[in-house]
């Protein structure tokens, strides 16, 4: 088996929040590529793959718990501008769910 590698909060954090960050900067090049159909492909994540393998790398490799590591990024995601917040927040929980990250 592995050995289990310890992170620092603060390091785990901040590799989540580049995470949802990607996830943003992914759902622009969405939107300046199909202007007219952006909130019905953004809703159901057709227009971009989100990845979450960070998720996964923090719990085999880290040792640490999904809740631990969402709340981490809930900890941190709020000092990233609104726009981000408002508008890719909801769809990138949404994709976490759907992707079996997290369960709902």
């Amino acid at each position: 088996m592995d050995e289990i590698k310890p992170i620092s909060e603060d390091n785990m954090s901040q590799k989540i929040l580049g995470n949802f960050h990607s996830f943003y900067r992914k759902g622009e090049i969405a939107e300046e590529d199909d202007a007219g159909n952006v909130e019905e492909e953004k809703g159901d994540n057709k227009k971009f793959k989100a990845d979450f393998s960070i998720y996964s790398e923090l719990q085999k490799k880290n040792g640490r718990k999904g809740e631990d590591i969402f709340y981490q990024f809930l900890n941190k995601v709020y000092d990233t501008s609104e726009t981000e917040i408002y508008q890719y927040l909801p769809l990138y929980i949404s994709a976490l769910v759907k992707s079996g990250v997290l369960d709902s």
